[in-house]
């Protein structure tokens, strides 16, 4: 029997620009073809029930307030105010009277292999709201305007200038301080102290070039010439996460690409995946995503080409 596909093709010519793909709680983010940014205006009064999603989102209030709920508590985000929402966090959303907000929504599969940004967003379990002087004096809401503009005007390159100023804007919070990330000052101090970061830059190349291989702690470490006991210490200094977490990032990283725009079936994506069981990979990719790879497809895959309006 056939499966139902969560989005059919008719919902995706009606709604060009975006629309919001909700299973229970859970919300899919829809991204405009290439890209891993979706932007939200709302100029009049709107809220969102209790939701969650694997994307980051920041909250951007231009005038008025806004209030989101956690399990943290209620944050009450004013004009200029900026609020940054970790992954898989449930919140609601509500505008007040004459408000008028953006929701910029983004994946963090590139962040999560920075090293600068890795452990910030792996010790970022809560909503981090940012004043509006930090905002502003950093240069960081200045940034996340633009990108806002950009991202509306669509003009040549806009993907990758999008994906620039939010980079632009997170390190300038980082750089100020506006990103608390817990991390204890001690592994901070380590991971400064990481003998070799030449190895560790071959071993990451390596990964990204290998990963669908039988990649192993003893075999990185045989690679980089450390013990495995010093390479696994010093390797998680380095990125912030243990190994095991780092390549199963960069697989299933891997595996929505393939599955957004490759041609293969979900069953040749496995077989490449460097997953030792089909049972193995559909468990790992539904955790990290929520869903099942051929849910994944449905969602994000490209728009048939008779979407683009061209008669054959």
């Amino acid at each position: 029997m056939r499966s139902q596909k969560l989005v059919s093709d008719q919902t995706r010519r009606l709604f060009q620009r975006g629309y919001r793909v909700l299973q229970g709680k859970q919300e899919f983010v829809t991204y405009p073809d290439d890209s891993s940014i979706r932007v939200w205006g709302r100029k009049r009064p709107d809220s969102f029930a209790l939701h969650w999603h694997t994307a980051a989102e920041i909250l951007i209030v231009m005038r008025g307030e806004c209030i989101v709920e956690t399990s943290e508590g209620r944050a009450i985000v004013r004009e200029g105010e900026l609020l940054l929402m970790p992954p898989r966090c449930s919140h609601t959303l509500t505008m007040l009277e004459d408000s008028y907000r953006y929701l910029i929504l983004f994946e963090t599969d590139a962040l999560e292999r920075m090293r600068d940004f890795a452990p910030v967003l792996k010790n970022m379990t809560a909503p981090v709201h940012i004043p509006a002087r930090v905002a502003r004096e950093s240069g960081a809401l200045e940034s996340l305007c633009m990108l806002v503009s950009i991202y509306n005007f669509r003009e040549p390159m806009w993907n990758i200038t999008c994906h620039s100023l939010l980079m632009l804007a997170l390190s300038l919070l980082g750089r100020c301080g506006g990103l608390r990330s817990g991390v204890p000052e001690e592994e901070v101090s380590a991971r400064r102290m990481a003998t070799s970061p030449q190895v560790m830059e071959h071993v990451l190349r390596y990964i990204d070039q290998n990963y669908a291989k039988d990649i192993t702690l003893d075999s990185l470490a045989n690679y980089s010439g450390y013990s495995k006991w010093y390479f696994s210490r010093v390797f998680k200094q380095y990125t912030g996460v243990p190994l095991m977490q780092y390549l199963t990032q960069v697989r299933i990283a891997n595996i929505r690409q393939a599955l957004i725009s490759d041609e293969a079936s979900v069953a040749e994506i496995c077989a490449c995946s460097g997953f030792s069981s089909t049972s193995t990979f559909n468990r790992v990719f539904k955790e990290m995503n929520g869903c099942t790879p051929s849910e994944y497809r449905a969602i994000y895959g490209k728009r048939p080409k008779e979407d683009d309006g061209k008669k054959k």
